[in-house]
């Protein structure tokens, strides 16, 4: 791949080296040493020219130049290149900040398990926040090209500080604390480096330790070959079960490489098979810190350290004794028998270098490791309370990021009522820290309850009582805007269970009412939308029913009905099951019976006049068919069909008279004749 030199800005081709990867420069010869991905965002001149060892891999990364954008991050030069990675120095354009863009080799592209791995596993590393972790600002790819944007750090590497002949104890404990810190967040966070070495250790122009790449080395590892399995970490560095591939790796694996990187800090030197104490090699090195190392470095993982807080306990408990020699007496600097409170040289009081046993407070030197009058082990005790110590200062960072100040303050309170001298400065940063973290719970407490104000203002009472609630009482006192927004959410919850009642007494114009007024007080309430639309949706609903029954009682009064009819259908179709409508069916199938009732009575009547009796007696009978229940019908119709058989029976009483009459006559008629013939 082209980069460009950091010394005459040529063109530079990558090739593989024995260890590593090197960038050789064609114009200058200059070969930049940055062996692994580990070379990360630092400004320091590049060591001198080495032969280059393979031919140049020229498709091995995509071609960038000066001025290219990837990732919103304007390429300004190439600083590092690895075995896994090429580094620029960048401009991040939203916030005009340099970073660091490490690309990714273009091979990975090609595998699945690197792409399914890189946007799981990327994400966990991207979550990684500790002030001795390089961060990880963003991560993605364009096509086949992967890349993290991560945290610019001016500095050098602890590779280039060690040099060849180390670092004095004191740095090598200053560094040490810090990487221990920053492996016991990793770790509880899910995260195994895999890569632990001096390359991989930033040290800022503030002389703090960054450790770069978390977990990179197992997000690129490419298979279960031999070789593929150092590109999961440095031979040199890496733990016999990450080498051989004989067991699980986890965070005892970083500590063996931590132990590795230790003795050469301390050193220069690389340990070698046949352990030889550190001591030995460097005269700075105190004796005690041999068997830490010794056992740091244990092939078998079950007999090394079992956590970072365990391994820095272990190098603090080896290191404060020395460290407390020079105290002895702070005017000639002479040591005195322990149980002697003035120095005999100089008569100096010592009842400073004296602390309470915390079992039987008799009074002990603070390098007496038994108490003299009960038998406590007073070492082992320090180095417990020191490790509790550890464990507090590493919480409470992240404590206070989740805002459980109480809870880190009462942590802080723990170290600040330890006695002795041995546990001063312990106190003093407790106490200091509790100062910060009570400005900053002060400050919370005032944006807390702003932020609560403002949703209060945009009628979110829920959110704003959360946030309230979260206020400790000896911050601020929010009883009064709490009990408010209370009260506004007990209004508008009656609010909306009024307009329920009238829903179900479908009343949907007060229902609507009640419900619009509680929504002027809770805009984010989706169910509170959803009734208000339904609401509505049944007001315009019957707005058309309403014309619909006007319309169709018009009709019914014209007697037009099967128009009417279908006018109420259409109604039902709008609003089924709507009352109003179904009354008017009823009324409109009543008229119609009514109407068929009198037309059979009627039709009756006109057979009666029409002397045609039993087909009036018919239609009456059919007219008490139709309407049974009604009595007064019943009755009228009974009447009728008495009155008919009455005239009837008249009728043809009438009929025989008149027949009797007229035979009477023609038989008077026949005997006058005859009378008169004879």
């Amino acid at each position: 791949m082209p980069l460009v030199c950091p010394k005459c800005k040529s063109d530079v081709i990558a090739v593989a080296g024995d260890d590593a990867l090197e960038a050789v420069c064609p114009k200058c010869k200059q070969v930049i040493d940055l062996e692994t991905i580990g070379e990360s965002p630092v400004s320091a001149p590049p060591k001198p020219a080495r032969r280059p060892s393979a031919a140049p891999d020229e498709d091995k990364y995509c071609r960038i130049q000066a001025g290219d954008m990837l990732g919103g991050c304007r390429m300004d030069e190439m600083i590092g290149a690895g075995g896994m990675a090429v580094v620029y120095k960048a401009t991040q354009i939203s916030l005009n900040r340099p970073v660091a863009v490490k690309i990714l080799p273009k091979r990975l592209a090609r595998q699945r398990a690197f792409v399914e791995r890189f946007a799981k596993e990327s994400a966990a590393l991207a979550a990684l926040n500790h002030p001795n972790i390089v961060t990880i600002i963003d991560r993605g790819h364009v096509g086949d090209t992967y890349f993290f944007v991560m945290e610019y750090v001016e500095g050098t590497t602890l590779k280039r500080l060690i040099g060849e002949n180390g670092l004095p104890p004191a740095d090598c404990a200053k560094y040490m604390a810090q990487m221990c810190s920053a492996l016991d967040y990793a770790h509880r966070k899910g995260v195994v480096h895999r890569d632990i070495k001096p390359r991989n250790i930033m040290v800022n122009s503030e002389g703090n330790v960054k450790i770069a790449d978390f977990g990179l080395a197992h997000l690129t590892e490419e298979g279960g070959s031999s070789h593929d399995r150092l590109n999961g970490g440095t031979d040199a560095y890496m733990a016999p079960e990450q080498r051989e591939g004989a067991g699980p790796i986890d965070g005892r694996t970083d500590l063996y490489s931590l132990g590795v990187v230790f003795y050469e800090a301390l050193t220069g030197r690389l340990p070698s098979r046949a352990y030889a104490p550190p001591s030995r090699l460097n005269p700075r090195v105190d004796a005690r810190l041999d068997g830490v190392l010794e056992r740091a470095l244990q092939m078998d993982p079950a007999r090394r350290y079992q956590s970072p807080n365990e391994f820095w306990g272990a190098v603090e408990a080896a290191i404060r004794p020395a460290q407390q020699a020079t105290e002895v007496c702070p005017k000639c600097k002479a040591a005195s028998p322990e149980t002697e409170r003035k120095c005999l040289k100089c008569g100096a009081s010592l009842e400073h270098l004296f602390e309470g046993c915390p079992e039987c407070r008799h009074a002990n030197r603070r390098d007496v490791k038994i108490c003299r009058k009960c038998g406590l082990n007073l070492a082992a005790w320090r180095e417990k309370k020191w490790q509790e110590i550890g464990d507090i200062n590493a919480r409470v960072p992240g404590l206070a990021r989740d805002k459980k100040f109480d809870e880190a303050i009462r942590l802080l309170t723990d170290i600040a009522k330890l006695d002795g001298g041995a546990f001063a400065d312990a106190r003093r940063m407790a106490k200091q820290r509790t100062a910060e973290l009570l400005d900053q719970r002060r400050e919370w407490a005032r944006e807390t309850f702003e932020a609560g104000k403002k949703l209060a203002d945009e009628h979110q009472y829920d959110n704003a009582v959360k946030l309230w609630q979260q206020i400790p009482k000896a911050e601020m006192d929010v009883s009064g805007p709490l009990a408010q927004a209370q009260a506004r959410m007990k209004e508008r919850a009656n609010l909306v269970a009024e307009g329920d009642q009238q829903w179900k007494r479908r009343e949907a114009q007060a229902a609507l009412s009640f419900w619009r007024r509680a929504a002027a007080l809770w805009p984010d309430n989706s169910d509170l939308k959803a009734k208000i639309t339904d609401a509505e949706n049944q007001l315009s609903a019957e707005k058309v029913v309403q014309g619909y029954l006007a319309e169709g009682k018009t009709l019914l009064a014209s007697r037009d009905y099967p128009a009417c009819r279908e006018t109420c259908q259409k109604a039902l179709e709008v609003a089924p099951d709507h009352p109003a409508v179904k009354q008017l069916l009823d009324s409109l199938e009543a008229k119609e019976l009514k109407d068929e009732v009198e037309s059979a009575v009627r039709k009756g009547d006109e057979c009666l006049d029409a002397y045609r009796y039993f087909e009036a007696i018919e239609w009456w009978q059919k007219a008490a068919a139709m309407s049974p229940s009604d009595s007064a019908l019943a009755t009228d119709i009974a009447e009728r069909i008495a009155l008919a058989k009455s005239e009837r029976l008249r009728r043809r009483l009438v009929v025989a008279v008149v027949a009797v009459c007229a035979l009477a006559f023609v038989v008077l008629i026949a005997l006058v004749i005859r009378n008169a013939i004879g």
